[in-house]
């Protein structure tokens, strides 16, 4: 989006700072690594020593 559309519309207040995109990529890549844990900790044939590598 070019600037003149982000001045003609106003949306300029409602776009992340560089930081706040930073944070918000970091936080995605957590999530999908969260998610990932999750998923294989519903796995049925999951061992106890499969829990304690996936937490290492």
């Amino acid at each position: 989006m070019d600037h003149a559309s982000i001045s003609k519309h106003d949306i300029a207040r409602f776009m992340l700072s560089e930081d706040e995109s930073t944070q918000a990529k970091e936080l995605l890549e957590m999530l999908f690594d969260f998610q990932e844990v999750t998923k294989a900790l519903q796995d049925p044939t999951l061992t106890l020593a499969g829990v304690r590598r996936a937490f290492d």
